[in-house]
């Protein structure tokens, strides 16, 4: 699974552990992702989340869940410097301030 295979699906969110998609949504913001937290935190631990939009506070809240990847089309320069010093893998297509 890429990041245009979320895209094309039109989904904000989604939680992804051993290519098994274990929660998806087109809910948008920090919803989904505080969800998940509450709901997957286990699941959370070395998993690979997309998110449509990433910024510094979904970053932190990312990180504190134990993510190993995250794909997301847009993502800004603060999340992008917590993430890579949370040490996830991250790929991403657009960086904005």
């Amino acid at each position: 699974m890429d990041l245009k295979y979320f895209t094309d699906k039109k989904l904000a969110f989604a939680l992804i552990k051993g290519n098994k998609i274990i929660y998806k949504t087109k809910k948008q913001r920090l919803e989904p992702l505080i969800f998940c937290l509450k709901k997957y935190k286990k699941e959370m631990r070395g998993a690979t989340v997309f998110d449509k939009v990433v910024g510094r506070a979904a970053a932190l809240l990312l990180i504190f869940g134990g993510v190993k990847k995250v794909m997301t089309p847009l993502i800004s320069r603060g999340a992008l410097a917590v993430l890579r010093r949370g040490g996830a893998e991250i790929e991403y297509e657009k960086v904005v301030k």
